[in-house]
């Protein structure tokens, strides 16, 4: 069974945990969550981190050819080069590979992606590696 956690980005870069519902003063807002009940010296800390708008991505339950977490929304190589964005396709319901150029997605195959690909940023923090823009 696979790890269920969502990261999120906030000003000081992304945290990961739970996803939540937060009620703020501006509305519903996502928040992030680094443990049911987070305790900072001493503390319990119930306040989760709100997060960006629409920079909250699960993982996926794989990993690159280097050990790292894939997540929604990240930026994989391939060996030739090629760069590939990781998006949740609710039709399906599962994960593909997006190709920055040609927009074809493919299936994400955790062999694959153990030996041929790695992580090289996300589409929030790197939309200079997304050449098709």
């Amino acid at each position: 069974m696979r790890e269920i956690k969502f990261r999120g980005l906030t000003e000081r870069g992304f945290v990961f945990g739970y996803l939540v519902v937060c009620s703020t003063n501006e509305g519903m807002r996502y928040g992030i969550k680094d443990t049911p009940y987070h305790v900072n010296d001493g503390c319990v800390n119930l306040i989760p981190s709100l997060i960006d708008e629409g920079t909250d991505g699960q993982y996926t339950g794989l990993k690159d050819k280097n050990g790292i977490e894939i997540y929604e929304g990240d930026l994989l190589a391939d060996d030739a080069g090629e760069v590939f964005s990781i998006i949740y396709e609710t039709y399906f319901a599962g994960y593909y590979l997006k190709h920055e150029i040609t927009g074809e997605c493919v299936d994400c195959y955790m062999d694959e992606l153990q030996e041929c690909f790695k992580v090289i940023g996300n589409i929030h923090q790197h939309p200079e590696l997304i050449k098709g823009e």
